[in-house]
Order: C-alpha cells, then structure tokens, then sequence
C-alpha cells in the first residue's frame, strides 16, 4: 500500500536518530545556496559548518568535477569564511550540475588517550546530483542515484550489501538506513529542500602519509540531492 504524506512524516520522526559514531562524523558535502555552489565541511544534521582559521582549513587539495565530461578540469574553489565557495575559470558557479569533490589529504588520526586505537587516515568525498538517475562517478565511496527515491552505495565499484547509511532532512530529522543485497536503498522525500545521505566504510589497509604511519582507511561519503 502505497504511503501518504501524513505516514511519511510520521514514518520519518519515528525512525529519527541521531547517527551511530561509525556514519555520523565530519563530512564534506556539496550545497547551491543563495546562487552559488558551496562546499562545506562540518555535521550537516546539526547545522555546523566549520569556519576558516579552525577546521575549515583541514580540507585542502579539494578535487572537484563535473561528471559533464568536457567541463571536468575547471573546477576549483575560494575559502570564505565557513565555507569553500566552487568556482569555474575563477568565477563562481552558479547552475545546479551535477559534481563530485574528493579530499583525501586529511592528516592521521590518533588517539592521546589511548595508544591502543589504531591510527586511522581519512579520505572524504562529496557528490551533489541533480536527477533521479545518474551515472557512476569515479569517487572511491559512491552514492549514486539510480531510480527515483532510490539510491546504490558502492565502494570501488561494487556494491555495499547491507551497509549502514544516515539520510538527513531539510528540517535536520535524521534517520538510519541498510543498503540491500544490491546495495541500494529507498529514501522517501516528505519535505522540500535538501537531503543529505551519508555512508561510510572502514578499510582495513595502512599506509603512510606525511611522515606517519596508520593501520587503516576511514572512507566517508555523501550525496546532496534537493527535492
């Protein structure tokens, strides 16, 4: 039976939540405010948007693409105050398009308080959509649109079976989700405005970078689409 929307409401603050510590974090993700394309960093469900001079400035070397193929090496971006405002040939991008962003220069993470925490690296991805269906994008975490109100997480192209995934609303109602054996999801759209969906996934793999040695990869990713 098909929902209304007084049962989506209500479906979606009864499964309100805040995120388990493994998807909600710090987290890039692409947003179209006030005519320009900004790219914040911060905890969207709680309205935080870190700020240039603190931890704004831990996303550098930002990789940004269009997936219009004959558009993808123009992008770069300024630093304002709490954002990273997206531009073109150095003039602010202004139409809704469909992009993806990677940082993946995140210094490692280790915990003073106990030595027994393995040192982790971060790598972060963000990609904005603007149709239902869209194409796979060549970020290593992706949430890609698939069908409408239907969304497949994947991880260097291949699905995540079973995988948690958060959706934020417009109004900061949050909510947890699991991929199926396809690794997709259905995410109803109650409200007006943006959504955000976050997924992350742990890899198991070390490196080095910078000098310091991490025992795995953190992956984290989201995905805005506006309804």
């Amino acid at each position: 039976m098909k929902l209304n929307m007084l049962n989506l409401v209500q479906l979606f603050i009864a499964l309100g939540v805040m995120a388990s510590t493994s998807v909600q974090a710090h987290a890039i993700w692409i947003e179209p405010i006030a005519g320009e394309i900004h790219l914040c960093f911060g905890e969207y469900e709680g309205d935080l948007r870190e700020e240039t001079g603190g931890k704004l400035d831990k996303v550098t070397d930002l990789k940004i693409s269009s997936l219009t193929p004959n558009m993808k090496d123009h992008y770069s971006f300024t630093r304002q105050s709490n954002f990273l405002l997206l531009t073109n040939k150095k003039q602010a991008v202004t139409s809704p398009q469909a992009l993806i962003a990677q940082a993946v220069k995140f210094k490692v993470r280790t915990s003073k308080k106990d030595p027994k925490v393995p040192k982790a690296k971060s790598m972060q991805y963000a990609r904005y959509a603007v149709a239902d269906e869209e194409a796979p994008s060549e970020l290593v975490l992706d949430i890609q649109p698939v069908a409408k109100n239907t969304f497949k997480v994947s991880f260097k192209g291949k699905p995540l079976v079973k995988t948690n995934i958060i959706v934020t609303a417009p109004n900061k109602w949050a909510r947890e989700l699991k991929t199926n054996e396809a690794g997709e999801v259905l995410i109803e759209k109650p409200w007006d405005g943006l959504y955000l969906i976050q997924a992350s996934h742990i890899e198991e793999v070390g490196g080095e970078f910078e000098g310091v040695k991490y025992e795995i990869t953190r992956h984290k990713t989201t995905l805005s689409i506006i309804k």
